[in-house]
């Protein structure tokens, strides 16, 4: 068996796992929430996943990292050490130090003074679009902190990053997926759009020629040596990685660690009906 946690609101996502909406075989699988968890006072055995981590602020973070360590004590297989994990910003952080990364991310409520623009503003703690458009100075930066705070919207928990946008794939943005499954590194999908900003990709930006390119990576699997040492240097044992190709190198976007996963569903394009198969095999 195998345990997901995740926090209670969110714990939808994995859902597709407990189901036959997969697509494909697996071991058997339950989602339950760090708050229920908590509070229990014996647990089956099994192998436990800590997912969702992003989500949880500093004391919460503690307390599942005290739970971790309980569960590891009794010899269970545990992934995604909240003690060890680098989630959005700190990992940002240390690929950007390292060179690994050609952008850099800093705190909303830091005095924040980007080495290079554009720039735009999302929060840390959560996975919705972005709240600015992109700022191109220093200035238009300043301006939109203090709009926030007028706004009523405290500066914690915001994150200024540095835009590098994805080299084009016939004309148009594009994001890779990838997941990390203990180790093994498992290319998923590609997402492509006319702006920007690449959120879950539309649809209607598909062309044959990005439905081949998706399928002859998902096939080769291609980008595994990349995916697995982003996990290593996050200290991420499952998760999803999004990612995309910047000046013919890989930049790291995120890594999340409570991805959607949803139901296998026909895709127009047949081509695809056998891509997404596969990567879920």
């Amino acid at each position: 068996m195998i345990v997901f946690l995740t926090t209670a609101p969110f714990r939808n996502a994995l859902q597709s796992l407990t189901g036959p909406g997969f697509g494909t075989d697996l071991p058997e699988i339950t989602i339950k929430s760090y708050e229920d968890v908590l509070h229990c006072t014996a647990l089956p055995r099994a192998t436990y996943v800590f997912s969702d981590l992003e989500r949880l602020c500093g004391t919460e973070l503690r307390m599942v990292a005290s739970l971790y360590q309980v569960i590891a004590a009794t010899g269970v297989r545990v992934l995604n050490d909240p003690a060890r994990v680098k989630l959005r910003y700190g990992l940002l952080r240390d690929l950007a130090a390292r060179g690994s990364n050609p952008f850099n991310v800093y705190r909303g409520d830091d005095h924040p003074r980007p080495t290079r623009f554009p720039v735009f503003m999302r929060l840390e703690d959560g996975h919705l679009p972005p709240q600015t458009k992109l700022m191109q100075t220093q200035a238009e930066l300043d301006a939109a902190l203090e709009q926030l705070s007028l706004m009523g919207e405290p500066l914690k928990g915001t994150l200024v990053v540095e835009c590098v946008p994805s080299d084009r794939v016939e004309h148009r943005w594009h994001k890779w997926g990838a997941f990390c499954i203990g180790g093994e590194a498992v290319l998923d999908h590609i997402a492509v759009d006319d702006s920007w900003m690449v959120k879950l990709g539309r649809w209607e930006q598909l062309t044959p020629g990005i439905v081949a390119l998706e399928h002859r990576a998902v096939m080769e699997n291609r980008h595994a040596d990349y995916v697995r040492a982003m996990f290593k240097a996050a200290a991420i044992e499952f998760g999803r990685a999004d990612f995309a190709i910047s000046g013919r190198k890989p930049i790291l976007f995120e890594i999340n660690t409570n991805p959607a996963i949803r139901d296998l569903v026909a895709d127009p394009h047949r081509l695809r009906q056998d891509t997404q198969r596969k990567a879920r095999q």
